[in-house]
């Protein structure tokens, strides 16, 4: 059937809905349809008039790739970087930090999916910190949990403990991963950095996106070979609201970035992305995004395992 006999038979079908909805009312309310059925039928047969009567010049039309977008918020967050000596040692020594992490799903209906989110290799890579609210499956289970770092080493891993509150003024938000296989990688040093100020940095693989040596966005599960480094968000933090994130520069946060790490001016880890809401300000409406502290005790719990 046509896109144009499916428009037909939807407007047959909504008129017969307002002749049967008129005999059927009383008078009273008979009186008040004359006036706004004629109204209605009018927006009806504008709204739904054929695309085609508007001309379109085909060489004014064009694509616009996904990665284009992203590639235009990653030259604005290295323009950002440079000019914060801080920021941009922790974009260089902390990268390959991070890790993307893949949860293969069957539903109950026998439907299968692959999620996927970012995380972070703590303790020489024998713990990775993810966020929790990926592991939360009412109609279906989980069927296998796989990291991938930088360097395009895969590990299947094990869920050692998980957490979702997002009910407490400070969300809690995590999950701890161990690689079933160890991975070979060395924890960098500490960063020596002054406090500059109140701007954080946000690594993850926003919808499986990241970036090449040459920093050209790609989408990582295309990319067989070769480096795939993490996106970055340069954020602010409030003064008596450490747990909002107001963006900066940088990537749009979209599905795969939860569970990235957020370090502050200073290089420390002190957070992993959560959510993202909106808030209301003098100026209209601004996208907000909540970060997780860090669970250092549940961490040091599980490496003790």
């Amino acid at each position: 059937m046509s896109e144009n006999t499916h428009e037909r038979v939807e407007k047959n079908i909504f008129f017969y809905w307002l002749v049967l909805s008129y005999f059927k009312s009383d008078k009273g309310t008979r009186l008040i349809k004359i006036f706004i059925y004629p109204l209605m039928i009018v927006l009806l047969s504008s709204c739904s008039s054929p695309l085609a009567s508007l001309p379109v010049e085909a060489k004014s039309s064009h694509l616009v790739d996904f990665t284009d977008l992203f590639q235009t918020g990653h030259t604005q967050f290295l323009a950002t970087v440079e000019q914060d000596s801080s920021l941009n040692k922790i974009w260089g020594s902390r990268r390959e930090e991070v890790v993307m992490v893949f949860i293969d799903i069957e539903w109950d209906d026998g439907e299968k999916e692959q999620a996927q989110q970012s995380g972070i290799l703590l303790h020489d890579a024998s713990l990775i910190l993810t966020a929790g609210h990926g592991f939360v499956i009412d109609d279906g289970k989980i069927t296998q949990v796989r990291i991938r770092t930088v360097a395009n080493i895969e590990r299947v891993v094990d869920v050692m403990g998980f957490a979702v509150d997002k009910k407490k003024s400070a969300p809690e938000d995590w999950a701890i991963l161990k690689p079933i296989i160890a991975i070979e990688h060395l924890s960098p040093e500490p960063l020596s950095l002054a406090d500059t100020g109140n701007k954080v940095l946000v690594l993850g693989y926003p919808g499986g996106l990241g970036v090449t040596e040459d920093d050209q966005v790609i989408r990582v599960q295309e990319r067989l070979s070769g480096i795939r480094y993490p996106l970055g968000l340069v954020c602010e933090q409030k003064l008596f609201d450490e747990h909002t994130l107001y963006p900066f520069a940088g990537a749009v946060p979209i599905n795969g970035i939860s569970g990235a790490p957020v370090y502050n001016s200073e290089g420390k880890l002190v957070g992993i992305f959560n959510s993202i809401g909106r808030q209301r300000n003098l100026l209209g409406w601004q996208y907000i995004f909540w970060m997780t502290e860090i669970p250092w005790e549940a961490i040091q719990k599980f490496s003790l395992n």
